[in-house]
């Protein structure tokens, strides 16, 4: 199996800038600690902070494409790269874990060709198999124009459309993301008409699968 790291990166330009660059490069270090896999980073807005070694391929952009946008910058890339599973990351994420406990998680990923991987509805700590990802593209919504919340509503349909590729039994034991966006003043992510986003995200489900999902 041909897997790599997949990381979302932004570095805003303000007094929360320094905290994020120490976070993203924590977590390129415990990424080669507990994976040891090659990483492919959607930089936006990098400022030659953090050093570019052989193990990574840094596509860079000067303005924030916005959260879809950079998750579907990434996805562009895995589907045109020899890699057979993308394991997915934000720069924010505190990734826990061991080496032992990344070495099961990809041998379950190589026992397991096609399918995906989680532990949350999040991209954080998700691995997708090329074959998944060719299958359900990402949805159109963005929480930064209030049209709703694209992890949510891509796993409601997997769920939905594809129960059987989702790989289950995995004993996650140490390995986590402990990153939490609440009352975290560092992280991009949008807090504001968090209800809406809620609701437009239920609707759009509704109208792809003909359920309501649930978080």
């Amino acid at each position: 199996m041909n897997a790599c790291i997949g990381i979302v990166s932004y570095f805003p330009d303000n007094e929360y800038r320094t905290v994020r660059v120490a976070r993203c490069s924590d977590l390129i270090l415990r990424c080669r600690e507990v994976f040891g896999l090659p990483m492919v980073i959607v930089a936006q807005n990098w400022n030659n902070e953090i050093a570019v070694t052989e193990d990574m391929t840094v596509e860079s952009y000067g303005l924030p494409l916005t959260i879809l946008g950079a998750r579907q910058a990434l996805c562009t890339h895995f589907l045109a790269s020899n890699y057979d599973y993308l394991i997915m990351f934000d720069d924010d994420c505190i990734l826990e874990g061991t080496s032992e406990d990344g070495q099961r998680f990809l041998n379950t990923l190589s026992n397991n060709p096609n399918k995906y991987l989680k532990k949350d509805n999040q991209f954080k700590l998700f691995a997708i198999s090329k074959n998944a990802y060719e299958r359900f593209a990402l949805p159109p919504l963005g929480v930064e124009n209030g049209t709703g919340i694209e992890d949510m509503a891509f796993f409601a349909i997997l769920k939905h459309s594809a129960p059987e590729d989702e790989i289950t039994g995995f004993e996650w034991d140490g390995l986590k993301d402990a990153s939490v966006w609440r009352n975290d003043q560092a992280t991009t992510w949008h807090r504001q008409n968090i209800p809406q986003l809620i609701q437009n995200t239920k609707r759009y489900i509704q109208e792809q699968t003909g359920t309501l999902g649930n978080r």
